[in-house]
């Protein structure tokens, strides 16, 4: 029986403030974070350092709203 040595693939799901609702408020996160390719690039390029094989970004930009 062949033995085959497995590989985890790494990917980086980014999201403009981060993931927690109130990331957004953190003193190091940019005011146009959502709108900034740069700080979209400076995540990408920290992914690329940590040997990520891969990054994602959603499709479009928007404003999310709670309807209560």
């Amino acid at each position: 029986m062949a033995t085959h040595r497995g590989q985890i693939k790494l990917g980086a799901f980014l999201q403009n403030s981060g993931h927690h609702v109130a990331a957004w408020r953190h003193p190091d996160v940019p005011v146009d974070a959502s709108l900034n390719f740069a700080f979209y690039q400076g995540l990408a390029q920290t992914a690329e350092r940590a040997k990520f094989d891969l990054v994602f970004l959603a499709d479009g930009n928007a404003v999310s709203q709670l309807w209560t």
